[in-house]
């Protein structure tokens, strides 16, 4: 896998139009081209080898009505970073985590979309970065939902109970589509074998909220 990684982060344009715009952009043929649209966004697309290159793609794909981001390989986050939470509590503005030596933090309800999104995605954890540099993390079987009204869960039915919470809290940052699960081989797509798939596309689908 090369170091830059380039994927699209949603897009209102038809298959056809994708198609007819991927193979101008990629210089592929139709079939491939074909190939690449079949499988809506967020996706991954192509790699460069160079920033400028990952960086000038995006740009023309941005154009072309693909908004699109670059995620190098090396800023993927390591396990020492993570903030695993054994504990979610529900609030107003959003949950707070406890971790097992009694750490907690705090999110707010548009980054709680996030994980619920990863979840439902069956990744097999979702991290949140916030603004000190921080790292959270929810892994679904590690993972209770208590308090204001949802069912302590630690499985697929608290993800769901919690989905119904943001969705009525996170003031329109909310896409449905991001809702349906989908497999790591649509997320990542032709780096869906890497070693590092999993944190490709949990990067991949946070962006894809914010875009």
């Amino acid at each position: 896998m090369q170091g830059h990684i380039v994927a699209v982060l949603h897009t209102d344009l038809s298959p056809d139009e994708r198609v007819e715009r991927l193979g101008r952009i990629l210089s592929v043929t139709p079939y491939e081209a074909r190939q690449h649209a079949l499988v809506p966004p967020p996706r991954a697309l192509a790699s460069r080898p160079g920033a400028e290159e990952a960086t000038a793609l995006v740009d023309r794909l941005a154009a072309e009505g693909m908004p699109s981001a670059v995620f190098h390989q090396d800023a993927i986050l390591a396990d020492a970073r993570r903030f695993v939470a054994r504990a979610l509590e529900v609030r107003d503005h959003g949950l707070a985590g406890a971790r097992k030596d009694g750490a907690q933090v705090q999110l707010v309800w548009g980054d709680v979309t996030a994980i619920v999104v990863g979840l439902r995605n069956r990744l097999a954890f979702v991290d949140i970065v916030d603004e000190r540099g921080g790292v959270f993390t929810a892994r679904e079987r590690e993972t209770q939902f208590d308090a204001s009204g949802l069912p302590v869960a630690g499985g697929r039915a608290g993800v769901l109970a919690l989905a119904q919470h943001v969705r009525a809290r996170s003031n329109g940052r909310f896409d449905d589509r991001l809702m349906k699960p989908v497999t790591l081989a649509q997320v990542c797509g032709p780096f869906a074998s890497s070693p590092v798939a999993d944190d490709l596309a949990e990067s991949i689908l946070l962006r894809s909220l914010l875009a």
